[in-house]
């Protein structure tokens, strides 16, 4: 396993001032909120399942046209079925912990192996754990 630590300067404010897309198979330790990671992940030239704690950063991020945001009150699955269909160029979907196993089985388990996971505001992570464990666990499985 190759542990590597990359220190930005101060004169990188975003992230996205040093990166283009997010790297894989990391952890990214920003050390500040507001830098632009999820930012980052939705300008990023490929497919992404972006997924945050809570429903108010998915109603924050999604538009329902370039950004389809998916949370356990939306009813059916017809919505992001037809974003998946219709959607040109890279298809970008926000959820919630708690939706994560729901969106993977309407994208397909074989086709979510075309998206990147980004696990969003990991450092409350296991804060969560003991309030929302099953939704934690589920997260935890898909990823690898």
């Amino acid at each position: 396993m190759n542990n590597e630590t990359i220190l930005l300067n101060e004169q990188y404010k975003y992230l996205s001032d040093y990166y283009s897309e997010l790297p894989s198979n990391c952890i990214l330790n920003k050390g500040i909120t507001g830098c632009g990671g999820t930012t980052v992940e939705i300008k990023a030239k490929r497919n992404s399942i972006i997924v945050v704690p809570t429903k108010e950063l998915v109603r924050n991020k999604s538009d329902g046209v370039n950004i389809y945001g998916l949370f356990g009150e939306i009813k059916g699955n017809k919505g992001i079925q037809n974003y998946i269909k219709t959607k040109q160029g890279y298809k970008k979907i926000i959820t919630t912990y708690d939706s994560l196993l729901r969106t993977i089985s309407v994208i397909g388990e074989s086709a979510f192996k075309d998206y990147f996971l980004l696990i969003d505001e990991y450092h409350i992570f296991f804060n969560y754990y003991s309030l929302r464990n099953k939704a934690i666990r589920e997260v935890l499985s898909v990823f690898n």
